[in-house]
């Protein structure tokens, strides 16, 4: 079985393989190209230690920065490429990172390792598929499960749990018996995992295409993440698959603040914090359904976060059919909704005798409103005429 390599990969293979060492594409681009998948970034694996990755790519611009755990990243083609020396890790003290790592010549013993079969896979263009655990019979049957003795390897790693159903929802494969136990039991030890891995795993989880099931299927791991989460009237697979909206419908009976001060907690960013508070505190508002009310509306959030907005209130069972009729309406006759798309701007008003400052501003978004209101047409003159009248400047 053959699987096509990108150009940034092909070339570190082949030095590491002139100077006499083992080199493997190794875990998720394997698996994801066994798939028909295009994988997000290549990882080589290899006999070479780090100093001789380093003699291999001497002139090439490498960076270190995990070279004590066996790991260089290379820039190839623009693009980092990550390289690490077979290994074994050691005991996990801290049921997150090895104490200690130790290289090894054997690229079963690296294999071994891994979390999950279908992340178990290498590759290289001379051997084909190197396949240990049968991960690639696990992708024909399209399931989930853990390398060796699932509680072990929870116990490594606790984050796996949370990426167990990360892998169930983005792939659409259930999870095995037996590591859905494990995980299940296990599950308290999330407690030992850092607030933002868990918050990047739970929005890669909750974009899936099979979120909705793995998520009503495993609730007490997400209560873990989400205080009082509940999956009662959780409805995914309407939303866009974005995180901000996604993790909104998660904590769709939650306050506003109720919902913030759990992404706090999971140190989200701010971007995901706007989105999830911005749609709680519209959750019930009563939608326009006239164009007028519709610009109003696009006006004041812009057109994807209305966009948002009406998707998650139809996920909710809300009438949204007249808000997308006319949204889409105005967006494709070219509707004035933003000061951009006003007939006048600031040189407009400077020429026609507005003064400069906080009176040209009032007077352009008077302008718009009336506009936006369906009052004035978006015409030039009109609204020039409008801003020069007596008593219209600045009117509310």
């Amino acid at each position: 079985m053959q699987i096509r390599l990108p150009e940034s990969v092909k070339p570190l293979m082949g030095r590491l393989e002139a100077a006499g060492f083992e080199v493997f594409c190794v875990g998720g681009c394997v698996r994801d190209s066994l798939l028909g998948r295009k994988p997000d970034d290549w990882d080589l694996t290899t006999s070479a230690l780090p100093q001789q990755m380093e003699t291999v790519f001497a002139g090439w611009r490498v960076l270190a920065t995990g070279r004590r755990h066996g790991t260089i990243t290379v820039v190839s083609d623009s693009q980092p490429v990550e390289i690490t020396t077979f290994r074994v890790d050691g005991g996990y003290r801290d049921g997150r990172h090895p104490e200690q790592v130790t290289f090894t010549p054997h690229l079963a013993d690296d294999l071994a390792r891994r979390d999950f079969t279908v992340n178990a896979l290498a590759y290289s263009p001379h051997t084909g598929i190197v396949d240990r655990f049968d991960g690639v019979g696990d992708l024909r049957r399209r399931v989930i499960r853990a390398v060796g003795n699932p509680c072990l390897r929870f116990e490594e790693d606790a984050l796996r749990i949370v990426r167990a159903l990360r892998f169930a929802s983005v792939l659409g494969f259930p999870i095995d018996p037996a590591t859905a136990e494990a995980l299940r039991s296990h599950r308290q030890l999330l407690e030992k995992v850092s607030a933002e891995r868990l918050f990047t795993e739970l929005c890669k989880l909750v974009c899936g295409e099979t979120a909705d099931t793995v998520i009503q299927q495993f609730p007490e791991v997400i209560a873990l993440l989400i205080d009082h989460f509940s999956p009662d009237g959780m409805r995914l697979h309407p939303l866009p698959a974005l995180p901000g909206i996604r993790l909104a419908m998660l904590m769709h009976a939650f306050s506003p603040a109720q919902a913030d001060a759990v992404l706090l907690r999971l140190k989200a960013d701010r971007a995901a914090r706007r989105t999830v508070t911005a749609l709680l505190s519209r959750r019930d508002q009563p939608l326009p359904s006239s164009r007028a009310g519709i610009r109003q509306l696009v006006s004041e959030l812009g057109v994807q976060p209305l966009r948002d907005l009406l998707a998650f209130q139809g996920a909710l069972g809300r009438e949204t059919g007249p808000a997308c009729h006319w949204l889409e309406r105005i967006l494709a006759d070219g509707d004035c909704w933003n000061l951009g798309m006003l007939a006048v701007d600031g040189h407009d008003l400077l020429s026609a005798g507005i003064p400069a400052g906080r009176e040209l501003g009032e007077t352009l978004r008077f302008l718009l409103m009336q506009v936006v209101k369906g009052r004035l047409p978006n015409q030039k003159s009109e609204l020039l005429r409008a801003a020069t009248a007596n008593g219209t400047r600045g009117a509310p």
